[in-house]
């Protein structure tokens, strides 16, 4: 059985892995209980949709026990990526513009996705290995009745 947040994150995994810009790209979901990743295609880049996080409380809620969660999405960008892979700032964009004011079905009990205000993207690049690119989402609760 899946509650809210694994609804959520497994519906965001389905809208992401749809895109056809996207097939040539590793997309996954991190997952609690196993650590295995799918594959790296060709390309040398990943897709990666964070657990989602609760930020708030909700006590008026009469579904989820959550009023506001984060999401956040990784590409992941191998230093030895092919010399025809995608950029990765074409990627953020992207998926960026697709899940902004995206409204997660209504099943997940969540609402319209947000780029956060404050930090809507992150850089890490602290490793030879690989460049980050953390993109982050916000959603709130949506009331049942």
């Amino acid at each position: 059985m899946l509650s809210h947040l694994d609804s959520l994150q497994q519906s965001i995994f389905e809208k992401l892995r749809t895109l056809p810009e996207l097939t040539k790209i590793a997309v996954f979901k991190e997952e609690v209980f196993t650590k295995k990743q799918s594959k790296i295609f060709d390309q040398g880049m990943i897709v990666k949709i964070s657990i989602p996080l609760p930020l708030s409380a909700s006590k008026y809620s009469a579904g989820p026990a959550f009023g506001k969660v984060a999401i956040r999405i990784a590409i992941e960008v191998y230093r030895n990526a092919s010399a025809s892979a995608l950029s990765p700032l074409y990627l953020g964009e992207l998926i960026s513009s697709k899940l902004h004011n995206w409204n997660a079905p209504l099943s997940s009990s969540y609402g319209k996705l947000s780029l956060d205000s404050q930090k809507p993207w992150e850089l890490i690049d602290n490793n030879s290995e690989k460049i980050s690119i953390f993109l982050n989402f916000n959603t709130q609760s949506v009331l049942e009745l």
